[in-house]
C-alpha cells in the first residue's frame, strides 16, 4: 500500500509485517530543502500510521548531499524517529566501502549520542533486511 506520493522517496507499507519501505533514488542536484520536505514526510507517514518496522532502502541511492549535510539531515531525522513507537531499523546499503564506512560509522556515533530507543542494522542485501525486521527475538 502506497501511503503517500512523494516526489523524491517511494513509500510502501505493507500492512500484514508492519514494514514502511522507503526506496531513496540518485539525489544529485536535488535541493536540501526537498530531501528535508521528504524526510519529514517519512516521519510524519511513521508516526500516523504507528509504523514499528522501517527499512531504508539506499543501496541505488546516490546522495546528492556532502558528508556535512547529509549527516545534519540524518541525525534530525533519527532525532524525529525517536518519538515515533518505532522499533527496529534496517538500511540496505550500498557494496561500497568508503560509503558503507561512512554510513555506518556515523550511525554508532548518533545511537549512541543520541540514546535511541529502537534497533538499528545495515545490511546488503534487501531479503536479509526484511528477514531481520520479522525475527521477534530482536525486537527491543
Amino acid at each position: 500500500m502506497i501511503l503517500e506520493e512523494d516526489s523524491l522517496f517511494d513509500f510502501s507499507y505493507d500492512i500484514g509485517t508492519d514494514i514502511l519501505t522507503v526506496r531513496f533514488p540518485d539525489a544529485i542536484g536535488t535541493p536540501v530543502s526537498q530531501i528535508e520536505n521528504s524526510l519529514q514526510k517519512l516521519a510524519r507517514n511513521v508516526a500516523n500510521f504507528d509504523v514499528k518496522k522501517l527499512l531504508l532502502d539506499i543501496s541505488t541511492g546516490v546522495p546528492g548531499l556532502d558528508d556535512e549535510h547529509y549527516q545534519e539531515l540524518a541525525k534530525h531525522f533519527l532525532q524525529t524517529l525517536r518519538q515515533s513507537r518505532v522499533e527496529k531499523v534496517a538500511r540496505v546499503i550500498p557494496e561500497n566501502p568508503a560509503r558503507e564506512y561512512l554510513i555506518d560509522h556515523f550511525a554508532q556515533e548518533v545511537y549512541k549520542d543520541l540514546s535511541l530507543p529502537f534497533k538499528a542494522q545495515s545490511f546488503h542485501d534487501k531479503t536479509e533486511a526484511l528477514a531481520w525486521l520479522q525475527d521477534p527475538i530482536d525486537l527491543p
